[in-house]
């Protein structure tokens, strides 16, 4: 049975550069199917072969190659649109004709037609070696689960060494299986490492240096002991807290999801699956510690956690950094942990840093007014990522010393611009700094001498027999 085109010219007005051509396609039977001569002379159509008909994609094919040899020859050109209309078949007869309105562009030939079966114009502009996105940009669960996590970092390893010498590249292997082998009759002798922060001190060192990011997620784990933490809590499993009906704090979930590093390509999609292992980690450790339940600030940990570590693995990872490193006490109500953590702080400037102590004493600036969010997101929030996870590293491997280092270092490194500045320059100077350190101010964090030993008499002293003054300036 032959095919019948007919063509339908509309002429168009005298303002316009268009001419619309209705394609109707039937299949019933004809005469003839000759395009009028009238008709093919002012256009670019191609005559279906009766040997073997064309689809409309064949067609529309044809007309761009027409055109593009039109504009070879510098004729004149018309931009044409293509309507293929399906006409009402008879019983028995079939249709498998569709509509489609398309731009003879060759831009939007190949969006439109080629690829409207695998509709996928959620590209990258550019990323980073962390996953962190510059521009706009919209992903697809698949393009994101290709991306980002241990996978996605595991293979960052060569394009990170890319261009220098096989001696460089080589030491980022032997690195990790110096780790590996280091992390293989881990935690060391003496047991619960976690409570006291005793750790061997090539470990220390080496984690000081920086854990390779390809074992990184693996490394966290380990130094976190989840395996013990999951052992103290058999009698539940994180899919039963996650389940858990917590009412009041989803919606305060819901809300931080989408604003917690809105700007990397695991968590940029909305409803994305980062997005929903963010919520489920989230909404686990809110049934997790029922005292606290959810508290802005645990998202940021969790994300970062979630970077390197299968979700429900993240999970028990951040139950440990609660309860085995006693970061619950930022959570609780009334934050009974951050006002322990001023105080041991500004004790610890006072004998460290004597003349910034003063100034910012006289300034009426107290730690609670810049140093809040150091402590309770580990310092996620304003810095760098690769200082961030610098940071997780030795959290992780010594405990919350580091937090203190790196409080004191950016005082300590700005000490002659603060002595001289007000209270609103104070602010900009350490804004200013923050954003921009570095892997080598990390390295220098750890010359600042702080024992564990110090920070825990401070803390018994504050509970004890604290200095009222002190006390009372953390507090106003």
């Amino acid at each position: 049975m032959e095919k019948n085109v007919q063509f339908r010219v509309q002429t168009p007005k005298e303002d316009e550069s268009e001419v619309d051509i209705d394609v109707v396609s039937s299949s019933e039977g004809s005469e003839s199917d000759e395009i009028p001569e009238e008709i093919s002379d002012s256009c670019d159509v191609v005559t279906p072969q009766k040997e073997k008909a064309h689809t409309p994609i064949r067609e529309i094919r044809s007309i761009l190659s027409s055109k593009d040899k039109r504009k070879k020859s510098g004729s004149a050109k018309k931009h044409v649109r293509i309507r293929h209309q399906n006409i009402e078949s008879k019983p028995g007869e079939s249709s498998d004709f569709f509509s489609r309105r398309i731009s003879t562009s060759e831009e939007r030939f190949v969006r439109e037609i080629d690829a409207y079966q695998h509709e996928d114009t959620k590209t990258i502009s550019h990323k980073n070696e962390y996953g962190f996105l510059e521009g706009s940009n919209k992903l697809t669960d698949e393009q994101i689960m290709r991306m980002t996590g241990s996978s996605f970092i595991k293979k960052q390893i060569d394009k990170r060494v890319k261009g220098k010498d096989k001696s460089d590249k080589k030491t980022q292997y032997v690195r990790i299986k110096k780790w590996q082998r280091m992390l293989e009759t881990y935690p060391y002798k003496g047991g619960k490492k976690k409570d006291t922060y005793k750790v061997h001190s090539k470990l220390k060192s080496r984690a000081r240096k920086g854990i390779p990011d390809s074992f990184r997620g693996t490394a966290w784990k380990t130094l976190a002991c989840i395996e013990e933490v999951k052992e103290e809590n058999s009698s539940v499993t994180y899919f039963d807290l996650f389940n858990e009906e917590s009412k009041k704090d989803i919606d305060s979930i819901m809300k931080d999801i989408s604003r917690t590093f809105p700007n990397h390509c695991f968590f940029k999609k909305k409803f994305g699956r980062g997005q929903k292992a963010l919520f489920n980690v989230l909404r686990a450790i809110a049934n997790y510690v029922k005292e606290s339940g959810y508290v802005q600030g645990m998202g940021y940990i969790s994300a970062i956690l979630l970077m390197y570590i299968p979700e429900e693995e993240a999970f028990w990872t951040m139950a440990s950094i609660l309860s085995k490193y006693d970061h619950i006490k930022y959570f609780k109500p009334k934050m009974p942990g951050l006002w322990e953590t001023f105080y041991v702080f500004q004790k610890l400037m006072k004998k460290k840093l004597p003349k910034v102590h003063d100034h910012l004493r006289n300034l009426n600036l107290c730690p609670s007014m810049y140093a809040s969010q150091w402590f309770m997101t580990l310092c996620s929030v304003g810095f760098p990522y690769e200082c961030t996870i610098r940071i997780f590293d030795c959290f992780l491997t010594e405990g919350p010393k580091v937090l203190y280092r790196v409080a004191l270092y950016i005082l300590k490194e700005n000490e002659e611009e603060l002595l001289l500045s007000e209270i609103e320059d104070v602010f900009a100077i350490i804004k200013i700094f923050i954003k921009n350190m570095t892997e080598d101010d990390i390295e220098k964090v750890h010359h600042i001498d702080i024992r564990t030993k110090k920070i825990q008499k401070y803390e018994q002293e504050y509970h004890s027999n604290p200095d009222k003054d002190i006390l009372e300036f953390v507090k106003v």
